[in-house]
């Protein structure tokens, strides 16, 4: 995932990784190089959405450490806040397929 989605360590600049994004109707995804498949962002919010659709960036962070199955939104948090602060987290921005 990270190779397909050019994603760069936290160290360095976010890298623009392109229009990953897919907004159409309620379903949002994201492309993460899979040629049959797409990964369903969750339950983003409308305002998110719009600022996407829009041609704003949102930050893809690909968390290198395992997340329990069913952990909580703020348990992810901790997770990904931990990872980062370890090194162990890749970022991209990318902009919604028009």
């Amino acid at each position: 995932m990270a190779d397909a989605m050019e994603l760069s360590p936290l160290t360095e600049l976010v890298p623009d990784i392109g229009d990953r994004l897919l907004i159409g109707g309620r379903i949002t995804a994201l492309d993460y190089g899979h040629p049959m498949f797409v990964l369903a962002v969750p339950k983003p919010s409308a305002r998110w959405r719009e600022l996407v659709a829009r041609g704003g960036h949102a930050c893809v962070t690909l968390c290198l450490d395992p997340i329990p199955p069913g952990a909580s939104r703020d348990a992810v948090e901790v997770f990904l806040s931990r990872s980062i602060a370890n090194g162990r987290a890749l970022v991209g921005a990318a902009s919604a397929r028009r």
